[in-house]
């Protein structure tokens, strides 16, 4: 490994950007929009006042397009300090209004509400000029990333969630942030900003997986198991799971089309419901009535119905993590689907 440094203005990172040449795509990286605008604002405040702030680290590699030869940078740690800075250069957001005063050359500037554009002139010219230390790592290799990845997060917050994808490597993250990106999981797994912003999604997807996985004895949801798991898909990786998965929740997405269910489709539900699509595949059950036993056992877990009574709601309180509940609600779902068509054969017949 290769270690050199060199300053960067905000204008210099933009342009990179713009340029193809740093990118944000290290599959551990976590997703965008983790700082609320306080948090972006003081970034903002603290470069122009100079105050200290952690360098940004990027592998660099040697790349050749239209026949020009350059350095690309994959960011490994900084991410967030470098989108923010420059969304907020490109005026795509204006400060906090409780933004601290900046002190130039002692004339006190207000610049809370202020987007970039705004700024008194002496302000925006400290802003231009100021840099970060940008360090670059060539010769590096993607084990010595991620363990590089590690050792800067670990004394600063991480979610346990967030820490799993450097546990379980590069290859298992790429796969888990496909899923993440599955049209189920954006338009109708639910989740808050903050729980995506913990990486709550990803450790719902990581549940699922453990529940597909026929070689894994399954113990708990709990965060120590999750974090063992992703240890052993660091050590082999079934893509075939991950292939599993994904066509179980094409199934549900086909099904609910751009809607949403804000009670079943909830975090503490999806493994189990997942994983019940492929109990349906496996028991060949007839697709058109799906959705009319997903409305049907939502209504009947919430108590609005009782037309096919189930168990289910006992296994899913704040315990729900522990594996007599998870399996629990394992049993109850799918003891309830096997009900609903049992009786919708015998109505159609």
């Amino acid at each position: 490994m290769i270690k050199a440094s060199m300053p960067m203005s905000v204008s210099k990172f933009e342009k990179l950007i713009k340029d193809e040449r740093l990118n944000f795509d290290f599959p551990i990286q976590r997703a965008d929009e983790q700082w609320n605008l306080k948090q972006k604002s003081l970034l903002v405040q603290s470069l122009i006042v100079d105050y200290f702030i952690p360098p940004v680290v990027t592998a660099s590699e040697v790349e050749t397009k239209d026949n020009k030869t350059a350095n690309t940078y994959c960011v490994l740690d900084g991410k967030q300090r470098i989108t923010n800075l420059v969304s907020y250069f490109k005026g795509e957001y204006a400060l906090h209004p409780d933004t601290p005063p900046v002190n130039i050359e002692n004339t006190y500037f207000s610049i809370g509400k202020m987007k970039y554009e705004d700024l008194p002139e002496p302000v925006r010219i400290e802003f231009q000029t100021k840099t970060l230390n940008m360090y670059y790592l060539s010769d590096i290799t993607e084990e010595e990333k991620v363990e590089l990845y590690y050792r800067l997060n670990n004394g600063v917050y991480l979610s346990v969630h967030q820490k799993n994808k450097a546990v379980m490597g590069v290859n298992a993250s790429i796969e888990l942030n496909k899923l993440s990106e599955h049209p189920f999981m954006v338009k109708n797994a639910y989740f808050t900003p903050t729980q995506k912003r913990k990486g709550e999604d990803q450790a719902v997807l990581l549940q699922t997986i453990m529940l597909f996985d026929e070689e894994y004895e399954l113990k708990s949801f709990a965060s120590d198991e999750l974090s063992k798991y992703a240890g052993k898909l660091r050590e082999e990786m079934n893509e075939g799971i991950f292939k599993a998965v994904e066509k179980a929740m094409s199934l549900l997405n086909d099904v609910y089309g751009d809607s949403t269910d804000k009670f079943l489709l909830r975090k503490i539900n999806l493994p189990t419901l997942i994983y019940t699509m492929k109990y349906f595949e496996d028991k060949a059950y007839d697709k058109q009535y799906l959705i009319d036993w997903l409305i049907l056992f939502s209504a009947t877990v919430q108590g609005e119905s009782n037309e096919i009574p189930t168990n289910y709601k006992e296994f899913a309180g704040s315990w729900g993590i522990k594996k007599v509940n998870v399996e629990g609600r394992l049993e109850s779902i799918t003891k309830h689907l096997d009900e609903f068509y049992s009786q919708k054969v015998k109505v159609e017949v």
